[in-house]
């Protein structure tokens, strides 16, 4: 007697009740200690320096000509891309 026999697999683990993934559950879990959280936030502000109130932003975005008349220089050394170049590219993104 001879048997061929096709299955299909998806369906068969798909109509199958038993067959599931496990459940997931992480072997540990790690928090970082609260000391180093407030180092991490006080090197953060202090890099960052200290900006004004926030102005709300408008709905329209900076345009290519307003970017253009902007102050043309580098914003930092090891970066060989002018600051024009940067607010062109921010002008253009759209998220």
């Amino acid at each position: 007697v001879d048997v061929i026999v096709c299955l299909d697999a998806c369906f068969t683990q798909k109509r199958k009740k038993s067959a599931s993934d496990p459940p997931r559950r992480h072997p540990c879990t790690h928090f970082v200690p609260e000391a180093d959280a407030k180092a991490t936030d006080a090197y953060v502000n202090e890099t960052r320096g200290t900006f004004g109130p926030a102005e709300p932003r408008s709905k329209k975005s900076k345009t290519a000509s307003s970017v253009e008349d902007a102050e043309d220089g580098y914003e930092h050394p090891d970066l060989l891309l002018p600051r024009s170049v940067l607010d062109a590219c921010e002008a253009s993104f759209k998220a």
